[in-house]
């Protein structure tokens, strides 16, 4: 989790906004004194109609991933890797840690692509009804729960601009400095992918295509809003979910 000490490279981490703090970038007009309350006013949401957006229920694709990851650590070989894993954190070794859990990764994805159901919809999800999509607003209030400016990303921006330890020009970002999600200066909360959430210990050559041009495609949207909104401002909001 990126924190005020982080290279501000790292922001393209993509936090989950499942059940945690995730990295939200809140578009104004410029700073001042009433920066605070449009930030509130922004991610507050819920003052008019929004429109809606879908995407893929977490559903798809669980079901072998489930059962692949169940092989893999039942396995001889699995369950010598937990308990060298266990081992690792206890020696506090990041390095050992980092290798046995990207071997667990490759093996389960292998795994996982040879499964029936890999890639597919679960029938009986209760979330998405089978559908494999589900459709969200657009408005912020509904992606969270609690917000603070900065707060686990506290200071993270300064670095880049020097205008405020949580405040930066959107054009002085790093082009890869993708949040998990962005409201505009409209209101509208659009998010990115949540596949490369707590995968940080994969190599690039472990990422599936899929995720990739998922990431890829948050990276175009983004750089759309920072030629879009040119002259505004980023400001860092810790949302939870």
């Amino acid at each position: 989790m990126l924190d005020s000490r982080s290279d501000p490279r790292r922001l393209a981490t993509r936090a989950t906004l499942l059940n945690m703090h995730s990295l939200v970038f809140v578009i104004v007009p410029k700073i001042g004194s009433t920066l605070e309350s449009d930030v509130s006013r922004l991610v507050e949401g819920g003052w008019r109609d929004f429109e809606t957006f879908e995407t893929p229920c977490s559903c798809v694709g669980s079901v072998a991933r489930s059962a692949a990851w169940k092989q893999v650590d039942t396995s001889p070989e699995g369950v010598e890797w937990l308990r060298d894993l266990q081992g690792a954190r206890e020696r506090q070794d990041a390095a050992a840690e980092r290798e046995i859990l990207r071997r667990r990764y490759r093996r389960a994805r292998s795994v996982e692509e040879a499964q029936p159901q890999y890639g597919r919809v679960d029938d009986e999800c209760d979330i998405c009804e089978g559908r494999g999509v589900n459709v969200f607003s657009r408005d912020p209030a509904q992606h969270h729960d609690w917000w603070v400016i900065g707060g686990r990303w506290e200071g993270a921006l300064g670095q880049v601009s020097g205008i405020a330890p949580n405040v930066a020009l959107l054009e002085d970002l790093p082009g890869r400095a993708c949040p998990a999600a962005v409201i505009t200066p409209e209101g509208d909360w659009h998010e990115g992918p949540t596949s490369l959430a707590n995968v940080e210990f994969r190599e690039p050559s472990d990422v599936p295509e899929d995720e990739l041009a998922a990431a890829a495609a948050w990276e175009r949207t983004f750089e759309s809003f920072s030629q879009r909104y040119r002259g505004y401002l980023a400001v860092a909001v810790d949302c939870h979910a």
